[in-house]
């Protein structure tokens, strides 16, 4: 059995749109150079357990197909009843339940039971029900199992998305190891909530919790970085931390300033036990068909001995040119104070 309609298969399978890439927290400083004459300044783009979304409904009716076993429309209370081996189609998306239920009054749509759905891109979704409401702009999922195109698995207890373009995950867990049930994955990540804001497009996270074989090993109460659309912005990078017999305990937060679309600057100090401050940063600008990369560290070493000065430091420099089709310019310059730097 065939039909055309609009709310329900829009709304059915809006759920779907998940990344086949693995979760990754990026760093705003790492970019990618294609090969072409005028060098790009893109950051590095992965997804997240937050990349669940909810389409707007489209403004034109869309060919769909639609299938089920048994299917029967009460005209009192204006509610379409689908049963056995239900199946939708619509944009390369397929969504398969037992049961789904259409109010047409409330224009809420109810899909029960072993609910599937297969996005256009690969991931699986599954659910124990699936609910859309408010001119399937809202709606809910509950018990979601997904597996994405790269092997990775989020599992979810709820999710929701609200009116005011909120997208909120609750109990989520998030792992790119293969494992079963029986077996505990190498690593995985846990969250008492998950929020996506879609306007100022941030991604929050509430109670974090890194786990290695199900052992605890990082939380965070809060956690907030940009979704996957935002190529580059200003903030704080993953700090360092370490020991070294010449250093001993440091500590080294990273802070990222995206002065425009061609320029950037890393702020990197590091904090030492022995050796007091060490002044760390980077400085990259792109043009047109070339771009210029600077970074250097000092280290102001009261224990200087014969080979090793008072002021040390380093400056290394790179860059390319494209001359034009054929040629192209690379150079490397290299200063340190001292050989043991």
């Amino acid at each position: 059995m065939y039909c055309k309609t609009k709310g329900v298969i829009v709304g059915a399978l809006a759920f779907g749109f998940f990344s086949s890439q693995a979760f990754a927290v990026t760093e705003a400083g790492e970019f990618q150079h294609k090969e072409q004459h005028s060098p790009s300044a893109q950051m590095y783009v992965t997804n997240n357990i937050a990349n669940l979304d909810i389409s707007e409904p489209t403004e034109e009716a869309e060919e769909i197909k639609f299938s089920a076993d048994e299917m029967s429309n009460d005209e009192k209370t204006s509610i379409i009843t689908a049963t056995g081996d239900v199946e939708i189609i619509y944009n390369q998306m397929r969504l398969v339940t037992d049961k789904l239920i259409y109010d047409q009054n409330k224009d809420v749509i109810n899909a029960e039971g072993n609910v599937r759905i297969y996005t256009s891109d690969g991931a699986i979704i599954n659910s124990d029900h699936a609910s859309l409401a408010d001119n399937l702009t809202v709606g809910e999922m509950y018990n979601i199992k997904v597996l994405l195109r790269d092997k990775s698995h989020v599992f979810a207890q709820k999710f929701y998305k609200k009116s005011s373009h909120k997208k909120i995950l609750h109990n989520v867990s998030y792992t790119a190891c293969d494992f079963c049930k029986s077996i505990k994955p190498l690593w995985e990540i846990n969250a008492r909530k998950v929020q996506h804001d879609e306007e100022t497009k941030n991604v929050h996270y509430n109670e974090a919790v890194l786990k290695f074989k199900g052992v605890p090993a990082f939380y965070t109460p809060f956690l907030s970085h940009p979704d996957p659309t935002v190529k580059r912005r200003s903030g704080f990078l993953m700090p360092r931390m370490g020991s070294s017999e010449y250093l001993g305990g440091f500590f080294q937060p990273r802070y990222f300033w995206a002065v425009n679309d061609q320029t950037n600057v890393t702020f990197s100090p590091i904090y030492t036990a022995d050796k007091g401050m060490v002044w760390d940063g980077s400085y990259k600008q792109y043009f047109y068909n070339s771009y210029f990369s600077l970074d250097g560290s000092y280290l102001k070493d009261k224990n200087k001995g014969k080979y090793r000065a008072e002021n040390r430091g380093y400056v290394f420099a790179s860059g390319r040119y494209d001359i034009n089709n054929d040629w192209r310019l690379k150079y490397n310059l290299k200063y340190v104070s001292d050989y043991l730097y």
